[in-house]
């Protein structure tokens, strides 16, 4: 299912700086851009930073809440995006782009390998001559280790989140999420269901559908999370995560058998120092 009611309340439980990494990350990796289209939008966040760096974006999503919020969004930051409710697997446009974006594992919920592949060759489609399409997903290790049977509960005075997420089979999660608005007498229920397929599957669909030049990012094809982080740690004996969803990083230090030497707080965020367990 798309996002429902929970779309009003998505951005109060992010973290606004991970979306600043990704636009650092389009812009270190695509030069000379100006047309974009995003799949997957959800409240718009991404969208709208780079409306404000002059781009022109079309960001979409299956979702209606979650556009209805990037709408008033939109609004209130004062920029020209222009809104659509799109099946990221049923597609085509009337002019070719520059870039498409995928990301915050919204390929994840396609969970049909066939539906992948037409998602990849829509956007193939879809781009100009040279253009470039950057989409992320959550590994197989992820969804095998650290997301298996997790769960992460927040009560506080005015608004009470539960999330558990139950292992289906290799790659499938189901997430269930609970949210009661204590203030507005509102209780909010959703499942999500995402599936993952090895890297080296989803590189294939892309050779299938005609991308020629593919990259692949962290982790690499050869390396899960855990080797990922492990040199990491190796070569610069100390790793810092600044996050303000704590619970979940917890429990991922605690399944890559890291310790944490020490702690410290700022305003929301934990700065978290770690090292490898002997």
């Amino acid at each position: 299912m798309s996002y429902e009611a929970f779309a009003y309340y998505y951005d109060s439980l992010m973290d606004q700086n991970f979306y600043n990494d990704y636009i650092q990350f389009i812009n270190e990796h695509v030069k000379d851009y100006q047309t974009v289209l995003e799949l997957g939008c959800g409240t718009g966040e991404i969208a709208i930073r780079l409306a404000h760096l002059g781009k022109q974006v079309c960001a979409t999503d299956i979702s209606k809440d979650m556009l209805e919020v990037a709408k008033y969004k939109c609004i209130d930051f004062k920029v020209d995006v222009m809104l659509s409710r799109i099946d990221m697997c049923d597609f085509a446009v009337d002019s070719q782009l520059d870039l498409i974006l995928c990301l915050c594992d919204s390929l994840n919920y396609v969970i049909d390998l066939k539906n992948v592949k037409q998602v990849f060759e829509n956007t193939y489609n879809a781009l100009k001559k040279g253009g470039s399409f950057i989409f992320d997903i959550d590994s197989m290790y992820k969804m095998e280790t650290i997301l298996k049977d997790y769960d992460e509960e927040n009560d506080e005075d005015d608004f009470y989140f539960h999330w558990h997420v139950d292992h289906l089979e290799k790659g499938s999660v189901k997430h269930n999420v609970e949210i009661i608005d204590k203030v507005n007498q509102e209780r909010v229920y959703e499942e999500h269901l995402q599936k993952t397929f090895d890297i080296e599957i989803y590189r294939d669909l892309l050779e299938k559908v005609g991308f020629k030049e593919i990259e692949v990012g962290f982790p690499s094809a050869s390396q899960t999370e855990y080797d990922f982080l492990r040199k990491l740690i190796d070569e610069n004996s100390l790793v810092i995560v600044e996050t303000d969803q704590k619970g979940r990083i917890l429990k991922q230090i605690e399944n890559l058998k890291i310790e944490i030497t020490d702690e410290r707080k700022y305003g929301r965020a934990n700065i978290i120092f770690l090292k490898l367990k002997k």
